[in-house]
């Protein structure tokens, strides 16, 4: 143990090196706890959801697809017609 006093600026010293060690931790804390509940959340997304993920991309791509086919064989010239050329 030390017998001395410590001044007043050594104990801001130590204050501020103790806050820093406090935050540096704190911070790796939370990081490694928002990746563990983003993993969770991930996780029961893909097991309760995936069926229902499934079907909306399947509707989203027969929706796009039909619209495609709409558009170039509904208006077969619409590259000739629509793009103005220099």
């Amino acid at each position: 143990m030390l017998n001395e006093s410590l001044s007043k600026s050594d104990i801001k010293k130590i204050k501020s090196i103790i806050k820093k060690e406090l935050k540096d931790i704190l911070k790796k804390e939370m990081s490694d706890f928002k990746e563990k509940e983003l993993k969770k959340y991930i996780k029961t997304f893909i097991e309760k959801d995936y069926k229902e993920f499934d079907d909306r991309v399947e509707d989203i791509t027969k929706s796009v697809m039909q619209g495609f086919h709409d558009l170039m064989y509904k208006e077969r010239h619409i590259i000739k017609n629509k793009l103005k050329t220099k």
